[in-house]
């Protein structure tokens, strides 16, 4: 089902925010969506988990590698591509991604993403060793520093009900409802998430 360039959806946000969920319900509500998780991309070419990469060659590498990956998901076939938190904040990475696509800002308040990366956030760099105070001032802080990018999006969307099966399904209907109309009578008969 692959979209023209201008129909393609690129999800930004911080970490935490749901890219990566809202992706995969979009999928199964809509088979044949062509997706990219741009994390999962890395860890795949890398070979390593991505706190694994920071901690054995640095954010700068992962970095380098994270554009690359960036680049060569936006020349790809693609319906909707999960960009990591911190990609669209790279020099130069926010125009290519709104040239690449539409792009959504999933945003979601910084104590809704602290409680989600305490929960589910063991692996992720920003969170290594926080407890639920450290966490919520890291998330604050960095959403201060990166929402200028993410509100360069195209569209803002409410990701703050993302959390229970029930409301990623009634997040995704809203999001086909009012971003892919066009689809919404391709929603697959039986929607499991």
């Amino acid at each position: 089902m692959t979209q023209s360039k201008g129909k393609r959806l690129i999800l930004t946000g911080a970490s935490g925010c749901g890219k990566s969920t809202l992706t995969k319900a979009l999928a199964s509500m809509l088979p044949g969506l062509e997706t990219i998780d741009l994390d999962e991309m890395i860890e795949q070419r890398e070979g390593l988990a991505i706190s694994e990469i920071f901690a054995r060659h640095g954010e700068a590498c992962f970095r380098a590698a994270e554009r690359r990956a960036m680049e060569d998901a936006l020349a790809a076939d693609f319906d909707i591509l999960a960009t990591g938190g911190g990609t669209p904040c790279q020099p130069g990475a926010m125009d290519r991604l709104l040239a690449g696509g539409r792009v959504f800002y999933l945003r979601c308040q910084p104590e809704k993403l602290a409680e989600r990366l305490m929960l589910y956030g063991a692996g992720r760099p920003i969170t290594e060793g926080l407890d639920a105070t450290q966490m919520l001032d890291k998330c604050r802080s960095l959403l201060a520093a990166r929402e200028v990018h993410y509100m360069r999006s195209h569209a803002v969307f409410d990701a703050s009900r993302l959390d229970t099966p029930r409301e990623i399904l009634a997040s995704a209907k809203e999001f086909i409802k009012s971003e892919l109309p066009e689809l919404s009578h391709h929603i697959a008969s039986k929607q499991r998430y």
